[in-house]
């Protein structure tokens, strides 16, 4: 897949915060795997029921690390059919803590074609703490959180014994770096390929392929939301859908309003350099009280 760019790694590495920004910066279309994560459950049959504390709590980090890399093993084909798809148009930057470099290695266009960024085992546990995540959610948040970061430390042996095997290129994320710095790290190792492009040819092409990512991760909040049995307004901050090239602007919108106009956008002209997401709805006396 001469197409895709793939950046993989450990999770509180900065690889999706990395990946958005560089996709937004040089207009390349944006894969984030997870945003497909609920999606792809659905196809497979796996959208079980499953409490906090019997995911976070129950198995051993052993297990947990196994049920991770089965997941990744199971979801693949559905990555891989997704990347297919978007052939034709600009490179793809990839990326998602599911693309170890076993899994990934058959599909690159060349060893620089993929890229890993593995924390620390101090690092990953201050960016956990900052970040919160599902354990915060169980009766026993501490332990929880000490299993995940032991299944991690089990998958970033993996990431890195791997890539070894295979004389591929993983980064170190120890915090040394500043995020923009780490920016312009993974930039630099992918500078020939984006330079060989190609890139959004125009405006309407950025304006179809930021609507494209931002459709995505709508969905996948969504389902999120659905399943875990929430409720009320969850903002987050949808790219810009303008058609400035390099336009990186980000617009905070609750995820039922930017639906709403998602699926309303296609009967209204919305004119630069306004995003979808940052105009009022038609016919709306007002825009929507969420600025970005």
């Amino acid at each position: 897949m001469e197409h895709v760019l793939w950046l993989g790694g450990g999770c509180g590495s900065g690889k999706s915060t990395i990946a958005r920004a560089l996709a937004h910066r040089l207009d390349l279309q944006l894969y984030p795997v997870d945003a497909h994560g609920w999606k792809h459950q659905r196809l497979l049959g796996t959208n079980e029921e499953r409490g906090n504390d019997e995911r976070w709590l129950r198995p051993s980090p052993d297990e947990l690390a196994e049920r991770f890399v089965r997941a990744s093993e199971e979801k693949l084909p559905l990555i891989l059919d997704d990347l297919d798809a978007m052939r034709g148009g600009p490179l793809v930057l990839a990326e998602g803590p599911l693309l170890f470099p076993a899994l990934v290695a058959p599909h690159l266009g060349s060893p620089a074609h993929g890229l890993w960024l593995v924390p620390t085992e101090e690092f990953q546990e201050s960016c956990l703490r900052k970040r919160g995540g599902v354990d915060s959610a169980t009766s026993d948040p501490e332990r929880a959180l000490r299993n995940r970061l032991a299944r991690d430390a089990i998958l970033n042996r993996l990431n890195r014994l791997q890539a070894a095997e295979l004389g591929l290129t993983v980064i170190e994320v120890d915090g040394g770096r500043e995020l923009r710095g780490m920016e312009e790290v993974v930039a630099e190792h992918f500078a020939e390929l984006i330079a060989a492009g190609p890139r959004a040819r125009d405006g309407v092409e950025r304006r179809r392929i930021r609507r494209a990512e931002n459709a995505a991760i709508h969905g996948n909040i969504t389902s999120y939301l659905k399943a875990e049995h929430i409720s009320g307004p969850w903002p987050f901050p949808f790219v810009c859908e303008c058609t400035t090239l390099g336009c990186t602007e980000q617009v905070l919108r609750p995820i039922e309003e930017y639906g709403r106009l998602l699926e309303r956008a296609s009967r209204y002209l919305i004119a630069e350099p306004h995003c979808v997401t940052a105009m009022p709805l038609p016919g709306d006396a007002s825009p929507l009280a969420t600025e970005p």
